[in-house]
């Protein structure tokens, strides 16, 4: 419980670092600096495990394993590859938002995202009628994308929470999760 905040943070640190730069994000600089990186950590951990679960689960495909990763990770645990994939894809219309937004708007956006992939969430957990359609639920588009946003803001703002409030938020967080 108290390690979930792991992968938000790691998103918050790249809208705080990346979002803010002036330098060039064309398609090929994050395919050479970005997704290459990704990618090939990615192909090769997929590969180990589609070649281990051929010896060791019987009746495994691996035709079928190789199609599957188009939709879903050889393994659980490599989806946040998969995910961080997209960020980097969208990263130049990020970067757009975040110059030509006012604070306004990205606090806007921040709280839409907060709204329908946190508080619409569990509240639909709660009560099943709630639950929004896939074709309307923002979450399947922006799920952490609204990390990468809040870190720019986050690293942006003057006020900054002290650690003690941090701190409190954190172990709050941890003993909700538990």
């Amino acid at each position: 419980s108290f390690s979930r905040p792991a992968v938000p943070l790691y998103l918050m640190i790249t809208g705080a670092l990346l979002l803010p730069r002036d330098d060039s994000l064309s398609l090929a600089v994050i395919g050479r600096r970005r997704i290459v990186r990704v990618a090939v950590p990615l192909l090769f951990w997929s590969a180990v495990y589609i070649l281990l679960k051929t010896f060791m689960v019987e009746g495994y495909s691996i035709t079928g394993a190789i199609t599957a990763l188009v939709h879903e990770p050889a393994e659980v645990h490599l989806w946040y590859l998969y995910a961080l994939i997209a960020i980097y894809l969208l990263l130049p219309l990020l970067r757009l938002i975040v110059k030509h937004a006012s604070q306004t708007m990205i606090l806007y956006i921040i709280g839409l995202w907060v709204l329908f992939s946190s508080l619409w969430r569990a509240a639909a957990g709660l009560i099943p009628a709630l639950a929004l359609p896939d074709y309307a639920n923002l979450d399947i588009l922006a799920g952490y994308v609204g990390y990468v946003l809040l870190g720019h803001v986050l690293a942006t703002i003057k006020k900054v929470p002290s650690a003690l409030i941090t701190m409190g938020i954190y172990v709050a967080g941890g003993v909700v999760t538990t």
